[in-house]
């Protein structure tokens, strides 16, 4: 290196910010003979939080090394990679060869662990060693009396229990699939409970003839209620609720109903208020909606509220007698309460019950759009409240929402596709949303026209795909988004748009493709190096170069937290003459992830006739199939041009 006038020497500084992509800048100011030039760099920052000792990968560190494992993996493999760290009750994670990761996110929680593992939801009935009857896996416990005693459910979350006993001594249990059915509970009445995902449960009474619906057991039914570190309450219309001694809701059954089997309309259906025809005036009702079975009335069945009350160590059940015993009847005849443990993760509500709560009711899988079938018929919605969190900082490249569709109206499996839209609403999803207190400001993200679902015309469920990537890029800084699904809510006899949606937790779902930028640039450093620094705010000098045989090279280490190879692109400004750019080294490759950057500034740049003061900055972008956008630091500088679309990418 040649020897520089000892009148003009640069002061480097380094900075570094991260945005889409990673910013480094060296900003250099003048020294005047004998003065020290002002700082006017603003000193870089460190994302990275402090360590915590919990035993995933919940903190930014954590995950990043877990998804950079998984990522050199997948592309040494050319096969996906899940990342078992990032799972959670409602996340997988999975790289991708091409560098990306892949999240599902469902709404509700999917699985739950045992002994250490994650498993999926299953609430499949099994023996257990102790004579109970349990779920294969559920979120929550949920224990079921085994026959030979009184016992018929207990709930557990989180420490605290709830435990519902029969009047009686209850019959062994005959088991099929997530439902217990003990015959024989009282003369030609059978008692079936059925098990749910979350940890909740349904028990319904099964009654077969009017002599069984005329014995007085039945009329009132009084069930045992114990509970640890809980109470037993009513609340408005006649549901029931356990709550802690904070006075939070742990668990929760909704107003119980009863309903009968009749398939056929009666010879005078009174009119709802909301205008709309009721069934006995529209076409055929599809089988689907028909037939009442133990989880649902059918269409045309004749329903009625039960009574609830609460006594200290008991709930009482008062069924409707006059549906009980009217000659119009058709058995049997169903009488259904249920509890679950609330959680405001998905709602649907009803204009035909505009004060019922759809969240736990267990008769039909949640609708969207004008369902005109039902003895009551009216407009349904549904809405779902989705997390975004963990996605700030990540560059999204694309995303959608999911929900499965079930069954649907039109039955046509391919042709006659119907809409529905998603919408953002208000956050405002509770356990008691109906349809006079539903989410309101709905704004409209995405829409679609889908083919119906419906095992009368052997159509399989089909998923209605929504992308919104857009929507969910700009607002990866939010903890939440709540969507509602609305359909074709035309009030006639000829819509056949309306659709229902699964309660499955597993089939409501984000998924999302990102990219996560790369690490802030480390080391930053010059060739030659700074001299006679001190303290925070002087880094040394920089002699000026001799133009003949000099140079001044910037260079910074790398770290793509995805293990992506990437770009560089350097810059050096006269600060001085209002930031000129004065050189560039263009875009070039950084090469493989963890290599040193480095560009030689020529020394007809770095050394110019009279003395100037300089800036240079550099940006840095990774490989991902989308292709980066620029940003640099300072943000007042200059941006560098677009990086090359797509950016690189590993073989």
């Amino acid at each position: 290196m040649g020897h520089s006038p000892p009148h003009a020497r640069i002061r480097p500084r380094l900075a570094a910010t991260v945005y889409g992509l990673v910013g480094l800048t060296l900003t250099c100011g003048v020294l005047a003979p004998g003065a020290q030039a002002a700082a006017d760099a603003v000193p870089g920052t460190s994302t990275t939080p402090a360590a915590t000792t919990e035993p995933q990968a919940t903190t930014p560190v954590a995950k990043a090394e877990a998804e950079q494992s998984a990522s050199s993996k997948a592309r040494a493999t050319k096969q996906p990679v899940p990342v078992p760290e990032l799972t959670t009750e409602t996340d997988t994670v999975t790289a991708l060869p091409d560098g990306t990761m892949s999240l599902k996110r469902t709404v509700a929680p999917a699985r739950t662990k045992k002994t250490g593992k994650w498993v999926d939801l299953d609430p499949t009935l099994k023996p257990s060693t102790d004579g109970k009857v349990r779920p294969i896996s559920t979120t929550d416990d949920l224990v079921l009396g085994g026959g030979g005693d009184n016992m018929l459910a207990s709930m557990t979350t989180g420490g605290r229990t709830l435990t519902l006993t029969w009047p009686t001594t209850l019959p062994r249990p005959v088991l099929d699939g997530a439902g217990a059915l003990y015959p024989g509970v009282l003369p030609d009445v059978d008692l079936k409970v059925t098990a749910a995902e979350q940890g909740g449960f349904a028990h319904t009474l099964i009654v077969k003839t009017p002599d069984a619906a005329r014995n007085p057991k039945l009329a009132t039914l009084k069930l045992g209620t114990a509970g640890t570190g809980l109470t037993v309450a009513p609340e408005a219309g006649g549901a029931l609720v356990a709550k802690d001694a904070d006075g939070s809701r742990v668990f929760a059954a909704p107003v119980p109903q009863m309903w009968d089997s009749r398939t056929t309309a009666k010879t005078s259906t009174a009119r709802t208020a909301n205008a709309a025809p009721s069934a006995a005036d529209v076409g055929e009702v599809p089988a689907s909606e028909l037939a009442s079975t133990a989880q649902r009335p059918g269409a045309r069945a004749t329903h009625a509220d039960l009574r609830t009350s609460v006594d200290k160590g008991s709930v009482t059940l008062s069924a409707d007698t006059g549906l009980l015993t009217s000659p119009d009847t058709v058995f049997p005849v169903y009488i259904d309460p249920s509890w679950s443990r609330p959680a405001a993760m998905w709602g649907w509500v009803q204009s035909a019950y505009e004060t019922t709560p759809g969240y736990g009711r267990t008769d039909y899988q949640p609708g969207i759009g004008y369902q005109r079938w039902r003895d009551r018929v009216g407009i349904e919605r549904s809405f779902f409240r989705v997390s975004v969190d963990g996605l700030a900082g990540k560059d999204v490249l694309s995303a959608s929402f999911n929900v499965k569709q079930v069954d649907s109206a039109m039955f046509s499996c391919t042709d006659s596709p119907q809409p529905v839209s998603l919408k953002a609403v208000s956050d405002t999803l509770t356990t008691s949303t109906n349809w006079n207190n539903q989410p309101s400001g709905a704004s409209e993200w995405a829409s679609g026209s889908f083919p119906g679902s419906n095992a009368d015309a052997h159509c399989a469920p089909r998923l209605l795909d929504f992308s919104i990537t857009d929507q969910i890029a700009a607002r990866t800084h939010w903890s939440s988004v709540t969507f509602g699904l609305f359909g074709n809510e035309t009030q006639s006899t000829s819509n056949n748009g309306f659709k229902r949606v699964s309660r499955t937790a597993a089939d409501t779902f984000l998924s999302v493709s990102y990219n996560t930028p790369p690490n802030p640039p480390t080391n930053l450093r010059t060739d030659p190096a700074p001299v006679n620094g001190s303290g925070a705010n002087n880094c040394g000098y920089i002699g000026r170069l001799n133009p003949d045989v000099g140079r001044l090279r910037l260079m910074a280490d790398r770290n793509d937290l995805d293990g992506d190879d990437g770009d560089v692109w350097f810059a050096l400004n006269e600060m001085n003459q209002g930031g000129r750019e004065v050189w560039n080294s263009g875009w070039t490759s950084w090469g493989a992830n963890g290599a040193t950057a480095n560009a030689d500034v020529p020394s007809t740049n770095s050394s110019p006739a009279a003395p100037t003061a300089g800036a240079s900055r550099a940006a840095t972008a990774d490989a991902n199939p989308a292709g980066p956008t620029a940003a640099t630091s300072p943000s007042t500088a200059p941006s560098p041009p677009s990086p090359a679309s797509p950016a690189p990418t590993t073989p």
